[in-house]
């Protein structure tokens, strides 16, 4: 009897481990099919000796690709190549643990990973022979995250850079709609409109409101006024959003728009000159400073905690002059 229980729980652990090698197998073959994937395959990439890869979720693809792009410029300083897996549609919802135990799995040397809000905890990730795999992360900080370094926005700064561009593109007479994201809630949120409202602040007489996303109606706001009306975006969504809505309801000119962000179809749209200004933050430059951080932590150990990322500012009028 005891020999066949002996029997019974051996069978057991090893359907366990084979599952378990079953679902890590089937997590790299998911990430290999359905992911979005670009590396560097130059002829240099031959005698290259490090492997990074940049990590996130299918919703920030536009942002992560063109870290990724920042990251690639800078793979031949360090010799490594240089890998982007995001999946391709968001409904696969794989999520960053997964990936990073993809990135275990195929021992990589550094990963670059956007960082989700909600993500609360995640493992370090680690190569097959035990070592530890250097972590730099963007997007959004989280103190469960064993990253080597954070890249990301100081968003008190950000906060005062938009002020500047809003006194720089209105006067008196303007009437200013600052465009606020739905369930806005974050810490993050609230410390750019403190920055924002307080560099606001310093010029008496400024006439400007909050709006929800969802309530903006260039049309009405035109008809309610006879001057000159600056819709203030804080998010590359209500960006493009606004955009559209003023395409409809703009014919004399009169909205004018200050966004956020930086993608393909934004980029359009200011090439137009639907758009007076953009506020960005430049994801190219954080890829580089990530592959900085991350060699400078293979090297010596250590790296900067924490490396607040540029904020830029593109004028339509300035490009036209």
């Amino acid at each position: 009897m005891a020999k066949r229980k002996r029997i019974l729980e051996t069978v057991f652990v090893s359907l366990c481990l084979a599952l378990g090698v079953c679902l890590i197998f089937f997590t790299v073959d998911m990430m290999r099919n359905s992911s979005v994937g670009t590396a560097d395959h130059s002829a240099k990439g031959e005698d290259r000796n490090y492997h990074v890869l940049v990590l996130g979720r299918a919703e920030n693809a536009a942002f992560i690709k063109q870290v990724y792009e920042g990251a690639s410029d800078a793979s031949e300083k360090y010799r490594a190549v240089v890998e982007c897996y995001v999946p391709g549609l968001e409904a696969e919802d794989i999520s960053l643990a997964q990936m990073l135990n993809y990135a275990s799995c195929v021992n990589v040397d550094g990963i670059i990973a956007f960082i989700d809000p909600d993500v609360e905890e995640l493992n370090a990730p680690i190569r097959s022979d035990g070592t530890p795999i250097p972590l730099i992360s963007v997007g959004f900080y989280s103190q469960n995250v064993p990253q080597a370094c954070f890249i990301g926005t100081n968003y008190s700064e950000l906060g005062k850079k938009i002020a500047s561009r809003i006194l720089s593109l209105s006067d008196s007479s303007t009437t200013i709609y600052i465009v606020t994201p739905s369930g806005s809630m974050s810490r993050n949120y609230s410390t750019l409109m403190n920055g924002m409202h307080d560099s606001l602040s310093l010029r008496p007489n400024l006439n400007y409101a909050n709006v929800d996303s969802g309530r903006v109606n260039v049309a009405r706001n035109l008809s309610e006024t006879t001057g000159d009306i600056l819709y203030v975006c804080l998010t590359e969504e209500d960006t493009i959003n606004t955009v559209q809505d003023a395409l409809y309801g703009n014919q004399d000119n009169r909205a004018h728009i200050l966004g956020f962000g930086t993608n393909s179809t934004i980029d359009v749209y200011f090439e137009k000159g639907l758009i007076d200004e953009l506020v960005y933050v430049d994801p190219g430059k954080i890829g580089e400073i990530a592959m900085d951080e991350l060699f400078e932590f293979r090297n010596t150990g250590h790296a900067n905690s924490y490396i607040a990322a540029d904020v830029k500012v593109r004028s339509a009028h300035a490009e036209k002059n």
